[in-house]
């Protein structure tokens, strides 16, 4: 940017405004350049946004200076875009959408050889930047057009109606006139034009003009004549006119020139200059006579001639204090492989030295070197660049970004182990990879047949080629020929990044498509997730410049379409600083409503985040502690980059993600996409970081499943084995997996059978199918389907997904999710689960609904509960209060949220430690559930934590029962060392056994038959493991094999503990089984009491939410058999509190009408007693003297939850164990 200030004198801001855009002002010192204007000049100048173009050397950048000159003192600020050389006040590489904001209607905006500088140059792209900056309000926009794109841009401006286009040319009046102008007013061609020319001036005008008829032609004329002349003995012998004729064009001229100076030994340090001119061009760097000479003599041990205006006053001229030519000449200039091997050993050797300062700069010499790449030498340490030079690469993304620019525009013509060495970067250097894609899709139609499938072949070779390929090809991918676009279509069906980055590059050109275009790349979205988010993106890269109309069209998609949404959110990220202060909070405000939009949105800060200031780093880490979806986006795109990130900076997002499990889960999924190609030691300090910590686990587990394609045979195997070893990852490399399940046709089989063996898996298997099911064909839908009703995770997973993905459903496909939770316990809690994971962005209606459906449904409120946890910490205290108040003591809510915090413990702050402590205290549910998740991730916990976990399971049988089965739940996934610990802790602790049993039942099916039989032979030697077993087992049978139904059964006749906790869970779930198991469970009850009292009592837990009919049957069983009598009364007594006051009141009755059952109802309503209110709580210790077996339940049930009493109760019921036989007949009451 050149300032303009008031005092400043005029001339000196109009040379280095000359200099700046490389127009030669004088031919000497004194000798100005006159100008003559060319046709249509006058109405140009008039027009506040001109377009010019025509060929080299026309003068089009001295059109530029004489507009500007003749605006000068009405002009504040000159912005030149594609700066030759940088003088002004401020610099660097930007958004164009940034820099326009800067400008007012006071201000320049030059920008010379348009569309250079622009990282897309099709026609398509630079129609969209025309555009763009022509809706600005600017009086003084100026853009010339480089020649070598004037075939292809010449009617550009057709289609930008804002712009006056004008054509550089001269007639041969205007083109007579220069030859005068030359002759009269420049001294040294003063003689020669009197003495040969003026005589001969229409001669040798309409020689000059035929030959080409440009301001250049005419000054190489004048050179060569006066050469001739100067050889001449009579100086009047020259044929002006013959000599006219015989003029080569001036690029040919030019070459022949430099062929001449380059061959002659006398002239050597003359070549030397003007190579080392050329490169400081095309490198970026400064043209004073002191950097050439140092150039000069480092790369040939030569010096510049004394006097180069000299000695090559026909090549070269000052600006200013730099040496400059015109392109013609420049162009001419060729380099050989002998000079391009010393100047690139020299820039290496001395990179540091010569690096330039300013990005612009920085840009262009990595450019130069990628252009040159195998030219430049390597060693062993590292084989693809030099250490210096790869080390900047991973400081400077503009360097970076050039370099593959560069490398990508002579790719092709590399030897096979440097493009080998080339693609092996390209998982780890990401804006290397950009640049690298953007110019073989650029020039993709240029390729012959055989390349081309070379290059597309390439796609497989990982995460960032496909994508940034397929971004490429997607901006030009309607000027591809038919044949061509159905292949890249048929390779994007089967490749998810090349999909993804595809519809990018056709997001980004949609506002030019027309309307049929547009809605075949809508039309393509509807089948596939990662083509949608892909378009979402390429739109949100491009927001600034697309009508208001089309916007409003985008905003409304954003709330149909999840994947869109997400895409949208990562694009317009990259123009976030170009927006006003009123629509960035709006786009906050849609963050906060729209999950997807609010990750996609994290994810652009997160892989920008090096390059933020710090006040806007701490202000996206604050965002990111309010907004769970954000910091998992934000976490992800840190995690992809995190190798290049300063050590202070990483030490302080890990410091941050401690206690911030999303983030921390983002992390490790961005981990992931780059773990492939990392070194070796930053693939160790990752591995050896997700030993410790349970989300970074996670999170590299589904990064890796989401890159599973591009893995090798041997990465993928080792991870399959990962995944069997652990379960925090397997369920992240399962969902991965799940998320891009379309794209893995010929892998179908064989990840459904591992999910059949590993329960883990199959929960995020299913998490992600049901993440993008709406995307899959029905034939697919229906596979996934009939998998899911035989694998009881992969249920519950698919679950999950539908959930966190409800709101983009529409209302009759919502209405079957809640249809199907009646019928499909593992589905309730999967769906209960996404839902409470996406509370945060529902719909006002949708939470109320949902949390009507958790006082209906347990397994859908435990679910629910879970997933609120995970979230709880980025709510407001408003929403925190109001989910505590709705998770009463001793709800499946109560007992999902413990869960949900203890499976994210390490993440929990001071004040969530003590919400957890509090309700764990006074709540055996929340306890319970609490104890289950830190199981979960016990291996993840430290020494101390599980130490004070150990030492609160003492405390707290349900606590202990709920950490039993967390470590159950992956036992088999544990060391040995901890799975003895555990083992030898249950054979002296019944509660930790009765959960150890648990949660190995959850599993049972999953594990192979000689687990299964080590477990039932524990069965037998330990009643409370045995009870444990049979009531984890239950949750599953339905999804069970008949032959190990019958195993199950059988064994369940020779083991009464097995039966009862059997029994008991099949009555929790018994309105989710088929009708024909239904009733082969109450045949058996018939045959089994213990089996029985069981059933009765997981029946009577959920009665109060079956129907009518169901009800009247099973309280039909009350007289038929005295256990299931027992049993009953025991659930409904747990489940008392949720009962309305009439069903309570009729319950109570039941007491003196069956004894088993009152004993039953004593033992739950005991149970359960600190949850119930203070008024329900006095009526039920009255009852300990009118009836015995009430109260005989009564004290059986309190020595569970006696402790969670305050003191003065506790001593009450002290008091009554002293007076009441039966009361006191199963626990000593003693006062805390």
């Amino acid at each position: 940017m050149l300032e303009v200030n008031q005092g400043d004198n005029l001339e000196d801001v109009l040379q280095k405004f000359a200099t700046i855009i490389n127009v030669q002002l004088t031919l000497q010192e004194d000798q100005k350049f006159p100008f003559v204007p060319f046709n249509g000049f006058e109405n140009a100048k008039k027009s506040s946004k001109v377009f010019l173009y025509g060929p080299s050397g026309c003068g089009k950048s001295k059109a530029i200076f004489e507009i500007i000159r003749e605006r000068i003192a009405r002009i504040k600020r000159i912005y030149i875009i594609n700066p030759r050389q940088t003088l002004g006040g401020e610099s660097g590489r930007t958004a164009l959408s940034n820099l326009l904001n800067k400008v007012g209607p006071e201000d320049a905006v030059v920008w010379d050889n348009f569309p250079d500088d622009l990282v897309k140059r099709d026609i398509k792209s630079a129609t969209r930047v025309l555009e763009l900056v022509s809706s600005r309000d600017l009086n003084n926009l100026l853009v010339a057009l480089k020649p070598r794109y004037l075939e292809i841009y010449r009617e550009i401006t057709d289609a930008v109606p804002e712009f006056h286009s004008a054509e550089i040319s001269y007639d041969k009046g205007r083109f007579k006139k220069i030859i005068q102008e030359y002759g009269a007013q420049i001294s040294q061609f003063h003689r020669l034009y009197e003495g040969n020319i003026a005589s001969r001036i229409e001669g040798v005008s309409r020689a000059l003009w035929r030959k080409e008829p440009i301001p250049i032609t005419i000054l190489d004329y004048y050179r060569e004549l006066s050469g001739k002349e100067e050889q001449g003995d009579n100086k009047n012998s020259v044929n002006a006119v013959a000599e006219a004729e015989k003029l080569l064009r001036a690029g040919d001229y030019y070459e022949s020139q430099f062929a001449f100076i380059a061959r002659a030994d006398e002239r050597r340090e003359d070549a030397e200059f003007l190579y080392t001119l050329k490169l400081c061009y095309e490198a970026g760097l400064g043209r004073t006579f002191g950097r050439i000479e140092k150039l000069q003599k480092g790369i040939f041990g030569s010096l510049p001639p004394r006097d180069p205006l000299r000695r090559l006053g026909t090549w070269v001229y000052l600006s200013g204090q730099d040496y400059a030519m015109h392109d013609a000449r420049k162009d001419a200039i060729k380099f050989n492989d002998h000079v391009m091997l010393k100047i690139v050993n020299y820039l290496v050797g001395n990179f540091r030295d010569v690096l330039p300062a300013e990005n612009n700069q920085i840009y262009s010499f990595g450019m130069f070197l990628g252009k040159h790449v195998q030219f430049v030498p390597r060693d062993t340490s590292q084989p693809f660049l030099p250490a210096s030079v790869y080390g900047f690469m991973k400081e400077n993304r503009y360097f970076t970004m050039g370099f593959g620019q560069g490398a990508g525009s002579i790719f092709l013509s590399l030897d096979e182990p440097l493009q080998q060495g080339i693609l092996r970067r390209v998982e780890v250097d990401i804006e290397f990879t950009r640049g690298l894609c953007e110019n073989l899709g650029s020039n993709f139609s240029l390729f012959d047949s055989e390349n081309q499938g070379k290059i597309l072949g390439m796609t497989t070779s990982g995460l960032p080629f496909a994508r940034y390929l397929g971004e490429s090809l997607g901006t030009h991918f309607f000027s591809l020929p038919l044949k061509l676009r159905e292949e890249i279509s048929r390779r994007a069906r089967k490749n998810v990044q090349f999909s993804d980055g595809l519809g990018m590059g056709m997001g980004y050109i949609m506002p030019l498509l027309d309307e049929n275009l547009r809605q075949d790349a809508f039309k393509k979205a509807e089948n596939d997730s990662e083509f949608t988010r892909g378009l979402g993106y390429g739109l949100g890269r491009n927001f600034p410049s697309i009508p208001a109309d089309f916007k409003a069209r985008i905003f409304e998609l954003v709330e149909k379409d999840r994947e869109f949404a997400k895409g949208l959110g990562y694009g317009i990220g990259f123009q976030f600083e170009s927006f006003t202060p009123e629509f960035k909070a709006r786009l906050f405000e849609l963050a906060e409503k729209n999950s997807e939009f609010s990750y996609g949105l994290g994810i652009f800060f997160g892989f920008a985040f090096s390059y933020l200031s710090k006040q806007m780093q701490d202000q996206m880490l604050g965002v990111a502690e309010r907004h769970s979806e954000f910091a998992y986006g934000m976490g992800m795109g840190i995690g992809y980059l995190f190798v290049y990130l300063t050590p202070e900076l990483q030490g302080e997002i890990l410091q941050k993600a401690g206690k911030n499990a999303k983030l921390t889960y983002g992390i490790g999924s961005g981990f992931a996409f780059s773990f492939k190609n990392s070194p070796p030691e930053v693939q160790d300090d990752i591995l050896a970081r997700i030993e410790k910590n349970s989300e970074l686990t996670y999170g590299l587990g589904y990064g890796l499943g989401y890159v599973f394609p591009y893995l090798s045979g041997e990465q993928r195997e080792r991870s399959f084995q990962k995944a069997g070893t652990n379960p925090q990852f397997a369920k992240g490399f399962g969902m991965g997996i799940g998320r891009i399940f379309a794209y893995l046709d010929r892998f179908h089989d064989e990840i459904f059978d591992r999910a059949r063996a590993n329960p883990h898996f199959a929960k995020g298997l299913g998490s992600g199918l049901g993440y993008v099911f709406t995307y899959f064909p029905p034939g697919l839908r229906e596979k996934i389907t009939a998998r899911a009703e035989a694998n009881p995770e992969l249920t519950y997973g698919l679950g999950t997904g539908l959930g966190f993905t409800f709101s983009y459903f529409k209302k009759e496909d919502q209405d079957l999710f809640f249809e199907k939770i009646i019928h499909d316990a593992y589905f309730a809690r999967g769906l209960g689960t996404g839902l409470g994971y996406a509370f945060a962005y529902l719909q006002p209606d949708t939470q109320k609904h949902a949390f009507a459906r958790s006082h209906e449904n347990v397994q859908f409120a435990i679910g629910m509960g879970e997933g609120l946890s995970r979230i709880y910490s980025y709510l407001d205290e408003k929403t925190q209060n109001e989910i505590l108040k709705k998770a009463v003591a001793g709800s499946g809510l109560a007992r999902g949220l413990g869960r949900g915090f203890g499976s994210v413990f390490p993440y929990l702050d001071a004040g969530m430690l003590g919400t957890a402590g509090r309700h764990a205290e006074t709540d055996g549910q929340f306890a319970r559930g609490l104890g289950e998740g830190l199981g979960t991730i016990f291996p993840y916990l430290s020494p101390d934590t599980q130490a004070r976990a150990f030492e609160r399971a003492k405390n707290s049988a349900q606590f202990n029962i709920g950490l039993g089965t967390g470590l159950g739940y992956i036992f088999a996934h544990l060391t040995g060392d901890i799975q003895t610990l555990i083992s030898a802790k249950a054979r002296n602790d019944a509660s930790l056994a009765r959960g150890l049993g648990t949660g190995l039942g959850y599993i049972f099916s999953y594990l192979g038959g000689t687990l299964q039989k080590d477990f039932l032979d524990r069965a037998k030697q330990d009643p409370s493991f045995s009870h444990g077993l049979g009531s984890g087992i239950s949750y599953g049978l339905a999804y069970c094999p008949d032959d190990l139904k019958k195993e199950v059964v059988r064994y369940s006749k020779s083991d009464p503990h097995f039966a009862t906790g059997l029994g008991t869970g099949l009555g929790y779930i018994f309105p989710y089984l088929p009708g024909p198991l239904r009733q082969e469970l109450l045949g058996l009850a018939e045959q089994h009491p213990s089996f029985a009292t069981g059933l009765g009592t997981g029946l009577g837990y959920h009665l109060p939410s079956f129907t009518e009919q169901l009800k009247e049957e099973i309280i039909g069983w009350i007289d038929k058999d005295s256990n299931f009598a027992t049993g009953l009364g025991t659930g409904l007594g747990r489940s008392f509190q949720h009962l309305d006051g009439i069903t309570q009141r009729g319950i109570l009755d039941w007491i003196d009408k069956d004894s088993n059952f009152a004993t039953g109802l004593g033992t739950g309503l005991g149970r359960n007693l600190p949850s119930l209110a203070e008024q329900l709580k006095e009526e039920i210790i009255g009852w300990i003297d009118r009836n015995n077996s009430f109260a005989t339940g009564l004290g059986k049930g309190l020595a569970d939850s006696f402790q969670y009493l305050d003191g003065e109760l506790q001593r009450r019921i002290a008091l009554l164990a002293q007076k009441n036989r039966a009361f006191a007949s199963s626990h000593q009451f003693k006062i805390s």
